[in-house]
């Protein structure tokens, strides 16, 4: 199914991470961690583990740090997304090899690292959320959070940073694997590596993303700048709803914007999965309610181009042939009605102004000239592609009265149907591409009958009607109408306040779509700041 399931209701933007992805980046935290180990601890008056002299040391413990990989040489198992402590707690695991913990006090021990069995000491860790300042973060990230906001200034916002709070983290007895290790040294060895945590969050926390949040006290801010951030954490369930990958658990970002209340309560399922293929990092989505609204806004100048002014001018001294008649460039300020995006067609639009008419009488006659018009625009979206798909119809009719005797010549309702595409690159950028143009297929015309009448007539004498051909309107048509749809969408998908995601700078996209329910959808490979 992939990103074609994806279907937002209750929030405005969500970045759902796989454990492997925040494994793969967190690979990266590791790196600028000392790799080899070596922990002195003593014990207090109060019974708490402190950090001792190595000569002194009631409690040494030595070893390398690292992770586990799979066949591929990729981290895993870092973190632990699911946990059964609620849906914003995370398992932290430290893996250590070559290690060993002895004491130099009765009960003495000394616990070495069997070999090919790693120590894994596992930790429950709250995720939290907190203010930072921009000044204090990594100069990466720094750039990263001042090309998003750009001229809005960064002094108007507040940046957020989500990460685990290792000042939190109890050890996991039950889940925790540390090989050869007695239960009595085990016990000792949990609060040691308790306060071995609490220094790493004072030294180098450890960092999941910023994010950038308005405050509620600004009256405006940009659309899809969050206005209230929150996360959470949820399983990735198979067909028969059964937690069989965790490594496609996400860890989610719930945005909220223009002010919007968060639901009552943090969902603990989606209803599909973000992610169901394990090469792929992560995927957000977009509202469909917030984006296509972006889109539809900027496809509507075109609709101009289809809407025209209608122009007819009698004049009894010109041929019946001669007649002015044009459509003029548009005057008024054509919209689109947006639809249900679910029925994948999201906008619609037609015009049919007042037929023109105008007659001018003279000694013994007159002529009359009319002219109608009609066109029609649909918008839809599917896949990577946005359809745009119309008609455009037109008739005229000339009359020359002159004694007895009567012409009219009258061009039947013409209709010239085309339609484009625009179609997302799989880079992951929005730059629309223009492609299956299609203005130029022969018009169809409707069939046209003299009447018992009319023929009668004619049979009499007096009478003359014929269908013709009005070279000059379908001209226009082409030249007026049909040939400038393109230019225009090119226009509109160039325009330099296109679409920017959200996180750009510190994800990078990919296969940019609309879902099933029309959100804006995409792949995504997160980087740590």
């Amino acid at each position: 199914m992939g990103l074609n399931q994806i279907a937002l209701s209750n929030y405005d933007t969500v970045v759902a991470i796989t454990q492997n992805g925040v494994n793969e980046s967190l690979a990266e935290y590791l790196a600028a961690l000392n790799k080899n180990v070596a922990l002195y601890y003593d014990v207090d008056a109060n019974g708490n583990y402190v950090p001792a002299d190595p000569s002194t040391a009631y409690y040494i413990f030595t070893g390398t740090l690292g992770y586990a990989v799979d066949g591929n040489n990729n981290p895993i198992d870092i973190v632990t997304l699911s946990t059964d402590t609620g849906n914003q707690t995370i398992h932290y695991n430290i893996t250590f090899s070559s290690a060993e913990f002895k004491s130099t006090v009765a009960p003495l021990f000394d616990d070495v690292q069997e070999a090919g069995a790693p120590w894994i000491i596992q930790f429950l860790v709250n995720l939290q959320m907190a203010e930072v300042q921009l000044n204090t973060l990594p100069q990466a990230a720094q750039q990263a959070i001042q090309n998003t906001l750009g001229p809005l200034g960064i002094n108007t916002f507040s940046i957020q940073q989500l990460y685990a709070d290792l000042n939190t983290a109890a050890y996991d007895t039950v889940s925790s694997s540390i090989p050869g290790m007695t239960s009595f040294a085990e016990s000792i060895f949990a609060g040691i590596m308790a306060s071995y945590m609490a220094s790493l969050a004072a030294n180098n926390q450890l960092i999941f993303g910023y994010a950038v949040q308005a405050p509620t006290s600004l009256s405006q801010p940009p659309t899809l700048l969050p206005t209230a951030l929150e996360f959470c954490v949820t399983p990735y369930t198979d067909g028969g709803g059964n937690h069989s990958q965790p490594s496609l658990d996400t860890l989610n970002y719930l945005v909220m914007t223009q002010d919007r209340p968060f639901p009552s309560s943090l969902p603990s399922a989606w209803g599909f999965n973000w992610v169901d293929d394990s090469t792929v990092q992560g995927a957000m989505a977009i509202r469909h309610e917030l984006y296509l609204p972006i889109l539809i806004k900027s496809l509507t100048p075109m609709l101009t181009t289809i809407t025209p002014t209608l122009y007819v001018k009698a004049d009894g001294n010109d041929g019946i042939n001669d007649q002015p008649m044009a459509l003029n460039p548009c005057t008024t300020t054509p919209a689109f009605t947006t639809t249900a995006a679910s029925t994948g067609v999201v906008a619609t639009y037609s015009y049919e102004p007042k037929t023109a008419v105008d007659t001018d009488s003279f000694t013994g006659g007159g002529v009359s000239v009319s002219l109608s018009f009609s066109s029609s625009c649909s918008v839809s979206v599917s896949g990577s592609t946005v359809s745009l798909s119309g008609s455009v119809t037109v008739s005229t009719d000339v009359e020359a009265v002159t004694g007895c005797s009567i012409d009219d010549e009258t061009m039947p309702a013409t209709t010239y149907s085309w339609s484009v595409d625009l179609v997302l690159p799989a880079n992951g950028q929005l730059d629309y591409a223009i492609v299956n143009q299609n203005f130029s297929s022969n018009p169809t015309v409707e069939p046209q009958n003299q009447s018992a009448w009319d023929k009668f007539w004619e049979s009499v004498g007096g009478i003359y009607q014929t269908f013709v051909d009005n070279v000059d309107i379908r001209g226009s048509i082409q030249s007026n109408v049909l040939n400038t749809i393109a230019p225009a969408l090119t226009a509109a998908i160039n325009s330099p306040n296109h679409f920017v995601f959200p996180g750009a700078n510190t994800f990078l996209f990919a296969n940019p779509q609309f879902s099933g329910a029309g959100d804006l959808v995409v792949d995504l490979t997160y980087m740590t700041p």
